[in-house]
């Protein structure tokens, strides 16, 4: 009887031991997480995520998740080294955060999230005025507004330059109007057009509503121009009408 006992004890403590005591150790948090964004020219830019590799007690295989966040969305991407590259959208912030996972399943805590935004790519803005559909003049400024003598023929050129596909992009064209025998401008609506082949025309018209000075300047329309900035010059281009 006491034979049978300590051999029962013994099965107890080598075979049927708590699943707590057999549980694998879950690998290491991943550390020092960079992002380098890829200069590529796209709406989407192109990010290189590298991170320190974790380690695991158990000695399993570990692969990665990776959580990009943009636009209050999350996506999961998975990884086999310690490094990944991943599409982001330009001139938004994004957040990552990479979680080890070891081959039982196993998983870490999450790394230090690191936020980033990709710059958005730049567009070269030129705007001036044809006054008769020929040639456009850059009328540049007050001391250089050009005069118009007909509405109907006359139209705002703007040329646009970018390593980007500007398929969808506005332009907007923000105005100021300053009446005959008066110093003050005050802000009139704006205008918007399409880019075409890296170009748009606005009729005259649509812009100038009366005599008197009328100033402008050219910028992307945000509502269609996400991921890129426009430049265009200081100065405004002026023309006197009336």
């Amino acid at each position: 009887m006491k034979l049978r006992t300590t051999l029962m004890a013994a099965l107890a403590t080598c075979c049927f031991a708590p699943a707590a005591a057999q549980a694998a150790t879950p690998p290491t948090a991943p550390t020092n997480v960079t992002a380098t964004v890829v200069p590529d020219g796209q709406y989407a830019a192109t990010v290189d995520v590298a991170w320190t590799a974790s380690t695991d007690a158990d000695g399993q295989a570990i692969s990665y998740d990776v959580e990009i966040a943009q636009f209050d969305f999350v996506r999961i991407e998975h990884a086999a080294t310690n490094s990944l590259r991943v599409s982001v959208s330009r001139g938004e912030v994004a957040r990552v955060r990479v979680v080890a996972v070891d081959a039982g399943g196993s998983r870490s805590e999450g790394s230090t999230p690191i936020l980033f935004t990709a710059p958005p790519v730049p567009v070269r803005l030129a705007l001036g005025v044809s006054p008769r559909g020929g040639f456009a003049q850059s009328c540049a400024g007050v001391l250089g507004a050009c005069r118009i003598g007909n509405l109907a023929t006359a139209s705002l050129r703007v040329r646009a330059t970018s390593t980007a596909v500007l398929t969808g992009a506005h332009v907007r064209v923000s105005v100021l109007w300053r009446k005959p025998g008066t110093t003050r401008f005050v802000v009139r609506p704006a205008v918007t057009a399409p880019i075409f082949t890296g170009r748009a025309s606005i009729p005259l018209s649509k812009v100038v509503r009366g005599a008197g000075t009328w100033c402008m300047r050219v910028g992307l329309d945000p509502a269609t121009g996400a991921g890129l900035t426009g430049r265009a010059a200081f100065t405004p281009t002026c023309v006197r009408y009336g």
